[in-house]
């Protein structure tokens, strides 16, 4: 069969037609996107005042109440704190509750801060030495009965080299120091 022959033929166009398009820019020029970022920063800036003036206002509200049933009679605070202390600072607790539901509801935030700070420069040693008192007996115990479960383990754990065995005495030696000297301290006061 003899094989087929193919002509082949370039087309050369040479019609143009002109696309007719447009284009449209929603995005603001940089000079107005950088006013309204100041704008919404000032914004931002005011809502957090709001609400750190709502914050403090709460915390020197939460502090006055706390401090105020712990130090009256029946207060797990009141034998920590000397007795003309105390009813000179529930006198100041008392006006400043007072204060906080009149004038003091739109007061600035420098003053609720301040008012915060002066109750707890009289409030935090009290709690200080409430936790000192009452709460460390809690902690000997359970650093006696730590101590104890140590030295049963100690024994008991099969593996422990003499030598780390001796690491784990030194260390409990210089813990249980550290503990009696808080215990002595505690009883020279």
């Amino acid at each position: 069969m003899p094989e087929q022959q193919y002509e082949t033929k370039e087309r050369k166009k040479k019609t143009f037609t002109s696309v007719k398009f447009s284009t449209s820019n929603f995005a603001l020029a940089p000079a107005v996107r950088k006013s309204y970022k100041d704008i919404e920063d000032s914004l931002t800036a005011e809502d957090w005042d709001i609400l750190e003036v709502k914050e403090f206002r709460n915390m020197l509200e939460a502090y006055s109440y706390e401090m105020r049933n712990n130090l009256d009679s029946y207060g797990s605070f009141e034998k920590y704190l000397d007795e003309a202390t105390k009813t000179k600072f529930l006198v100041d607790i008392n006006q400043v509750v007072d204060w906080l539901y009149g004038e003091g509801e739109s007061a600035p935030k420098n003053e609720y801060k301040t008012r915060l700070d002066r109750f707890k420069a009289i409030g935090e040693p009290v709690r200080q030495r409430h936790f000192y008192y009452s709460e460390l007996d809690v902690y000997f115990d359970q650093f006696s009965q730590l101590v104890q479960k140590i030295n049963e383990k100690k024994d008991t754990i099969i593996h422990l080299t003499d030598d780390q065995k001796a690491e784990i005495d030194k260390k409990v030696e210089v813990a249980t120091s550290l503990m009696q000297g808080v215990k002595d301290d505690r009883a020279a006061k």
